[in-house]
């Protein structure tokens, strides 16, 4: 074996280098990881949030479409045209209603809103759509 100490003090410096090599291959792989999550939290937060904008959105038309104090729907707020246009907090909604046609005596239309929320490359857009007579 080696009966010098003067031969065994490189192994200590070998040792080193490759623990330190290694941690830090770990430690970039831990950041990376972390960053992933909360990129990947960060858009889901704002599917949610673009969610349920055009969720609310699609409600406040159909209570446009059908309101409290009358019996039947008010259809001619459906021409195709852009009804609502909010934007809040990072957010753009756009509601529209559009006439389908008519079958037997009944006419349908359908509310359609798609909002998209986040900025660059967190941004996300969700649709509602909503399919209704009178």
């Amino acid at each position: 074996m080696f009966r010098s100490p003067r031969k065994q003090q490189g192994s200590v410096l070998i040792v080193a280098i490759f623990v330190i090599v290694v941690m830090g291959m770990m430690a970039a792989m831990l950041n990376r990881t972390q960053w992933s999550n909360q990129d990947s939290h960060v858009r889901e937060v704002n599917g949610t949030h673009a969610w349920l904008a055009a969720t609310s959105s699609t409600e406040e038309v159909l209570t446009r479409i059908y309101p409290l104090d009358s019996s039947g729907a008010v259809t001619s707020i459906c021409d195709g045209q852009n009804i609502a246009l909010l934007s809040f907090d990072r957010c753009t909604v756009e509601s529209v209603c559009a006439g389908m046609g008519e079958l037997g005596e009944r006419s349908y239309f359908k509310v359609e809103s798609t909002a998209t929320c986040g900025t660059d490359i967190h941004q996300v857009e969700r649709r509602h759509e909503v399919w209704g007579r009178e």
